[in-house]
């Protein structure tokens, strides 16, 4: 009785590390997507400052 729960609770234990490894494989992926948008947005930024800076310049 105690093998068999034994045995019953490795088992658990390997697939729980499975979707761990599972999930922190998606979280990576899901940081480098998050990294990459930041980036864009960050150049989204400096473009529209210097259109801004632009527009100014012309209402002056």
């Amino acid at each position: 009785m105690a093998e068999a729960f034994s045995t019953n609770l490795a088992a658990i234990t390997q697939r729980t590390l499975v979707a761990t490894t599972f999930l922190a494989a998606i979280t990576q992926r899901t940081l480098v997507v998050t990294t990459f948008l930041v980036a864009i947005t960050q150049r989204t930024l400096v473009v529209t400052t210097f259109l801004v800076t632009i527009t100014q310049r012309a209402f002056v």
